[in-house]
């Protein structure tokens, strides 16, 4: 893992598309829990007023990845290079490269519904929901 970068008052993984997908891969069962944050900049103006068990939140995260080209953009100006990660993407790449039968996802958030779907989606995966 390379170190993090601060931009913003946020420590961000420098990590590449795929060096970030190869780090989800790499994970297994054994591996501790931990979780992907993707701010884009929407959630940093959020951050900047937001309580602190919200930026903690962003701060324990095992991978923090910027999702914004703009943001990315704000950083180059200010002579930090972000590598752009969308959320979107890194979950499809999950999906498609990453999760193997039998592996346990957790939906939180969400309606019901999408949790169906994602299921009806994935039959082989194990995913629970917590609203």
């Amino acid at each position: 893992m390379t170190a993090r970068i601060d931009f913003l008052d946020t420590q961000f993984d420098p990590l590449p598309f795929e060096a970030a997908v190869a780090w989800l891969a790499a994970r297994d069962a054994d591996s501790a829990y931990g979780y992907v944050v993707t701010p884009n900049v929407d959630h940093m103006v959020r951050l900047a007023e937001a309580p602190a068990e919200v930026t903690a939140a962003y701060r324990d995260a095992a991978l923090c990845l910027c999702d914004s080209r703009v943001l990315a953009r704000l950083a180059r100006l200010a002579g930090v290079t972000l590598p752009v990660v969308p959320g979107s993407d890194l979950t499809a790449a999950l999906f498609a490269r990453v999760l193997r039968p039998g592996d346990r996802l957790c939906l939180i958030g969400g309606q019901a519904e999408d949790a169906a779907r994602l299921r009806a989606l994935h039959p082989a995966l194990d995913i629970v929901h917590h609203q």
